[in-house]
């Protein structure tokens, strides 16, 4: 178990954590498409050839923090393409 696991389970444990400070959980998803909107082929097209790199759960303080988290997820093969990503990030329900 690493330590920033450990250090978060010990803080659950001992109840030292303020309301305010709790963590939400958010869905993200990340999405790649291979064109670019602007490049006039058309909204339809670019739907058709979009895929989900990867989606999940995280837990953060805000929305912002979330996105920032979900970003980090991005697969190393698509790091050199972040013009054609897009990280949607939305409260869990």
């Amino acid at each position: 178990m690493c330590h920033a696991l450990r250090s978060r389970l010990f803080l659950m444990r001992q109840g030292q954590r303020k309301m305010s400070d709790r963590e939400q959980a958010f869905d993200y998803v990340i999405v790649y498409r291979p064109d670019r909107p602007d490049t006039g082929a058309g909204m339809r097209s670019t739907l058709e050839k979009a895929s989900i790199l990867s989606s999940g759960l995280v837990l953060a303080k805000d929305e912002n923090a979330a996105r920032v988290a979900a970003a980090l997820m991005i697969p190393e093969t698509h790091r050199d393409r972040l013009d054609r990503l897009e990280v949607a990030v939305r409260p869990f329900c």
